[in-house]
């Protein structure tokens, strides 16, 4: 049943994305300090940069507060990469890039859209092999 899929992703990317919103923060602000508030706002659309620089660094990755979800997350992986998150990931971070765009193109539960049994086999492949990686940092 699509429902089933649908809970299925839904409930693994956003366990995964809450954790890697704190290895992300952690990471930033231990290797950039105060700079850490800037590099993050770098990583944003113009708009958001704007309507979220007034925040609290930490403000910065309470969901409730600022637009910064699952794809942000790769982003900022992305682009401090060498400095906060190789090391971290032990994968090259072409693989990185794409198990994130794997997982946030299955976002099928938010938009309804019907999951063949291979795309729910290649996220389950795809999100199992984060989760092993961040296992290690909860």
């Amino acid at each position: 049943l699509d429902e089933e899929k649908w809970l299925e992703i839904s409930e693994r990317r956003n366990r995964l994305e809450l954790k890697l919103r704190k290895i992300v923060k952690l990471q930033l602000k231990a290797e950039y300090g105060t700079n850490a508030k800037q590099k993050v706002l770098n990583s944003m659309r113009h708009d958001l940069k704007i309507k979220y620089q007034s925040l609290q660094y930490n403000d910065l990755f309470d969901p409730n507060k600022c637009e910064i979800y699952f794809s942000q997350l790769g982003i900022l992986i992305e682009n401090y990469w060498d400095d906060c998150f190789k090391n971290l990931f032990g994968k090259n971070k072409q693989t990185i890039k794409a198990y994130f765009t794997i997982i946030n193109s299955l976002r099928k539960d938010c938009h309804a859209s019907i999951v063949s049994t291979e795309e729910l086999e290649n996220f389950r492949s795809t999100i199992t092999q984060l989760e092993k990686i961040i296992a290690d940092y909860e």
